[in-house]
């Protein structure tokens, strides 16, 4: 999406390093669709040091759009591990695509 809305004036690579970088210091997330594509979406309340990510995300099957929802997963581990990455994605139609074909 970010390609096709940047056109040539950025190459592939670069968005990809510039989107790993603003990973790594907290600004945006990773999330892995259904169809295993990545998607980023923006942090709140994160740090280079933490990602607080436990929460599910919503990917519609329509129109493909996938959003945070709030809603937060409680995970708890084993005694002794630590999670990194948590991810979690419901599928379905999302509520512009529903009131379309309503």
């Amino acid at each position: 999406m970010l390609e096709r809305a940047l056109g040539d004036s950025v190459n592939r690579a670069t968005i990809f390093r510039t989107l790993k970088r603003l990973q790594e210091d907290g600004i945006v997330h990773r999330v892995v669709g259904a169809e295993g594509v990545q998607y980023y979406a923006l942090c709140h309340n994160c740090s280079e040091e933490q990602h607080r990510h436990a929460h599910l995300h919503f990917q519609c099957l329509h129109c493909s759009r996938v959003e945070c929802l709030e809603q937060e997963l409680p995970i708890r581990l084993p005694e002794g591990y630590r999670a990194v990455e948590v991810q979690a994605t419901v599928t379905g139609m999302c509520d512009r695509c529903t009131a379309v074909r309503a």
